[in-house]
């Protein structure tokens, strides 16, 4: 028990030991004070809320802006009076880049779910046709087969299992 108690005091330590390491200013005296004076080296837009600045004497600066178009008007001013700087834009933030990994992945995982859902509906119609329905229950199996992707297969086949027919 002391030692947990020992981890965990000096976890909080650690934590609360943590410094920033830039300094939060606002875009007009970023652009009238801090920009005259010095020379930027990078400028780094973490999300669309705000905008991290190095500068030669590796002072960083942290500017907040509303959206994506402000971001890109500051950068503009910046510019405008120090031409020779990177501009990095870290999609590794929270919000941009945990969507665009999940359409990356939806991306690789379309065409499989597309095949397998072509299989399923392959199999399910070719039961359907043949089965001794009649024509009404054959159209209805088929139709909720077809509107209801995964699902509507899935379900007829496990109905048709389940009632002893092949």
């Amino acid at each position: 028990m002391p030692g947990r108690l020992l981890f965990i005091a000096s976890v909080l330590m650690m934590l609360m030991s943590c410094s920033k390491d830039h300094k939060n200013v606002s875009r007009s005296e970023f652009i009238k004070i801090i920009l005259p004076e010095a020379d930027v080296q990078n400028v780094t837009v973490k999300d669309e809320n705000s905008v991290l600045i190095k500068t030669d004497e590796n002072a960083q600066y942290r500017v907040e802006v509303n959206s994506a178009k402000q971001a890109n008007e500051f950068i503009k001013e910046i510019e405008s009076q120090d031409n020779s700087f990177s501009i990095i834009y870290d999609v590794s933030s929270e919000g941009i880049g945990a969507a665009l990994a999940i359409w990356q992945f939806l991306y690789f995982l379309f065409p499989a779910l597309l095949l397998a859902h072509v299989v399923l509906l392959w199999v399910a119609l070719r039961k359907i046709i043949r089965s001794g329905e009649d024509g009404m229950h054959k159209i209805l199996y088929a139709m909720i087969s077809i509107f209801f992707p995964f699902f509507g297969p899935i379900i007829y086949l496990k109905a048709k299992k389940r009632s002893g027919y092949r």
